[in-house]
């Protein structure tokens, strides 16, 4: 190649007939051989593609911009410091000269090494990507905001869904009233009166289930049966509401457990002659509906306003049987230990180790930790004290309560509760208490949940007992397969219940093997 070469200009081809296409409405005049590249959408520039000769005989491919009257703003190409049009290229422009050469140098330009030519007199500083990346690049960002979004709404969608009351459920409480009313046989005492001295007995396994779910409690009781090595010692105290106490009674009295007993008694029907008993239980309702008032009327802002809707929105938030728990000792006055499960659960081995766990002087004895891990701490099956209570607000924080943030805390799923040591304390008044000063502090304690309060009745009462009794958190994630087959009963904890559709399949299939799919209610409702 001879030395002038490299000062060669080459010179500008004759101009050929324009045509005047049409762009976002207004005409664009450009040359017929022009291939249009992209458009800048902020600058309104259009990059258009042209050819220059090489100084071995062949073409440079160059960028050219042009703004929406058709007049040429800047070319952008190698080639002695000059663009397409002649006129020098100025490295302070918005955009650097680019050739696009995949194999060869140009003239007066050097090779970066990628396969693109920047103008020689171009500055470093001031290089930027060509049109068609930032294109590109606009359009991963965009694709990936429409992702983001999609999740946020699939994420909004499964926790409204997580929420509803599926109309099997409703159809299965509605045709058991009406079998209530029309069959005597739905109407038998439940238990059946030869039975009922077992209810005081304390030869028996009792486990009490507070709920007003009717397919939950009849999987939660078959299941605990099936598993048992001797059925006939079980007794079922099942505690409803005055609502729900009637399609309760007609499912239990239609379907009975045999030879378990299951008794089914509605709130209505507690005949509390003791004043004390009767203040307490109205201390602790009245407290809930001053609480549930308050949490909807507080307005600190739309984005917290709209959390709080949210939070409140779920069953178990303000649910008053979730607070009565705290009453076991006035439901069972004749009870001196009692093993309670929370309604979503699945037993899967014999109960009768866990009755038979010695609580020394604490209260209840719970799944919350195991341990020690390799730096000597215990191990949290639930969560810690910390995701439950703020510990920035001095209240929870202070010495004196001597809580800590780091410890593990627990949860009501299956735990065996000693009546007798519970009525020699405080933990009830305590419990109610610290509900009015979360109400009074306006929810800054905790946020919301009938949980954290008995976390700090409770604390320093409290046995831990071997993790198998207890794997939580089937409503939010799949378990491993082999902790799945240890464990003695399973907590679908979390928005994805197993009466949900949304909830995991192989889950909701271990859940719906307990009932049994002959039954005619279960198929008239669909729930089958």
């Amino acid at each position: 190649m001879p030395l002038g070469c490299r000062h060669w200009v080459p010179r500008r081809p004759a101009p050929l007939p324009r045509r005047a296409p049409r762009h976002r409405g207004r005409s664009l005049p450009l040359p017929v051989h022009h291939r249009v590249l992209g458009l800048e959408g902020r600058t309104g520039r259009l990059a258009l593609r042209r050819r220059r000769p090489r100084c071995d005989g062949g073409f440079h491919e160059g960028v050219e911009e042009r703004t929406h009257g058709g007049q040429p703003v800047e070319s952008r190409g190698g080639g002695g410091g000059a663009g397409f049009d002649g006129r020098p290229l100025d490295g302070d422009r918005h955009h650097a000269g680019v050739l696009r050469s995949a194999r060869h140098g140009s003239c007066g330009a050097q090779d970066n090494g990628n396969g693109i030519n920047m103008h020689a007199n171009a500055r470093a500083g001031n290089l930027y990507p060509s049109i068609l990346i930032g294109n590109n690049l606009e359009q991963l960002l965009k694709m990936d905001r429409k992702v983001k979004s999609s999740r946020i709404r699939a994420l909004f969608n499964r926790h409204l869904a997580s929420l509803g009351i599926p109309k099997s459920m409703h159809c299965l409480a509605l045709r058991l009233a009406e079998e209530f009313a029309v069959s005597s046989a739905a109407r038998s005492p439940v238990p059946l009166p030869e039975h009922a001295p077992r209810l005081t007995d304390a030869a028996f396994l009792h486990v009490a289930l507070v709920t007003d779910n009717v397919l939950a409690a009849a999987v939660a009781v078959a299941s605990a049966v099936r598993s048992s090595a001797d059925p006939a010692r079980l007794v079922f105290h099942v505690v409803t509401d005055k609502k729900s106490y009637v399609p309760m009674h007609s499912w239990f009295a239609l379907h009975p457990v045999s030879p378990a007993v299951v008794e089914v008694k509605g709130l209505h029907q507690f005949d509390w002659r003791d004043a004390g008993v009767i203040a307490s239980v109205m201390r602790t309702i009245e407290e809930v509906q001053r609480t549930t008032l308050d949490y909807h009327q507080r307005d600190d802002g739309s984005v917290l306003r709209e959390y709080r809707r949210l939070e409140a929105s779920k069953p178990s938030t303000f649910s008053l049987l979730n607070y009565l728990k705290i009453h076991l000792p006035e439901f069972f006055p004749e009870l001196g230990r009692v093993l309670l499960l929370d309604d979503d659960v699945v037993v899967r081995k014999d109960l009768t180790r866990l009755w038979e766990k010695d609580l020394g002087e604490n209260i209840i004895g719970v799944v919350g930790a195991h341990g020690p891990g390799r730096d000597g701490a215990a191990i949290c099956i639930e969560k810690t004290l910390g995701d439950h209570l703020n510990f920035t607000d001095p209240e929870v924080s202070t010495p004196s309560l001597g809580l800590q943030s780091s410890r593990c805390a627990w949860s009501w799923g299956v735990s065996i509760v000693d009546l007798d040591a519970w009525r020699r304390t405080n933990v009830t008044e305590t419990y109610q208490l610290w509900l009015e000063k979360n109400r009074e502090s306006g929810f800054r304690l905790w946020k919301t949940g009938s949980l954290p309060p008995a976390l700090i009745a409770f604390d320093g009462r409290v046995q831990a007992v071997e993790p198998l009794w207890h794997l939580p958190g089937l409503g939010w994630r799949m378990p491993d397969a082999d902790l799945l087959r240890r464990s003695a009963v399973l907590h679908f904890s979390g928005p994805r219940k197993p009466w949900l559709e949304v909830a995991f399949p192989e889950l909701r299939e271990l859940w719906l093997g307990h009932l049994n799919g002959s039954d005619s209610f279960l198929q008239g409702c669909g729930v089958v």
